[in-house]
């Protein structure tokens, strides 16, 4: 398999075709494996939860990150099968791309926070608004890098940690917000 990152998407390339339709891959149920014995192992060894589902299941996860829908590339003629998932970055405003210093922008999670940001949140609030369960990840993941930004803060600055911290936007964050919808506009 060949893996490919690119600034506004990430291809997977494996040579051989995928058994079946394009369609079929996208419908519910079990597949027909290249290796029989490696998916009858991998599921003895409780390692693949729900054979079937992976092209279905990353093609609605990666949707409901805010990126847009994947393409499939069955090519039979060429013995090769790819998979691209495209970064929401290419939609998104400079300004937002350029001010989160990274290559993937900011995810549909932190534009959540920022919006729940508009008065102030706690934390339990604000991961209950993005469904997420555990703290440190988030914290790690979403939290911190707008921390980090500039684009919300802390109500008690100096108790980081504190059971009464609450998050704000700032100004940075009330400029992405403005930004994002007027992107969603256009």
């Amino acid at each position: 398999m060949l893996n490919k990152f690119y600034k506004d998407i990430i291809q997977f390339w494996n040579p051989g075709d995928v058994f079946g339709s394009d369609e079929h891959l996208l419908e519910p149920g079990e597949k027909e494996a290249r290796n029989p014995r490696i998916a009858a192992a991998f599921r003895r060894l409780a390692l693949c939860e729900q054979a079937g589902t992976g092209i279905r299941m990353m093609k609605s996860q990666w949707q409901e990150l805010g990126h847009p829908e994947p393409e499939l590339t069955n090519d039979r003629s060429h013995k090769a099968f790819e998979f691209r998932l495209g970064l929401a970055i290419a939609a998104m405003p400079a300004s937002i791309r350029d001010q989160a210093g990274t290559k993937l922008g900011l995810s549909q999670d932190q534009v959540k926070v920022l919006s729940s940001c508009l008065r102030e949140q706690n934390l339990v609030e604000i991961m209950g608004i993005v469904g997420r369960k555990n703290r440190t990840k988030f914290r790690d993941q979403v939290l911190n890098p707008l921390l980090k930004l500039g684009f919300i803060a802390m109500t008690i600055p100096d108790k980081p940690r504190s059971s009464k911290q609450k998050y704000k936007l700032t100004d940075k964050g009330r400029q992405i917000i403005k930004d994002l919808s007027e992107t969603d506009e256009n």
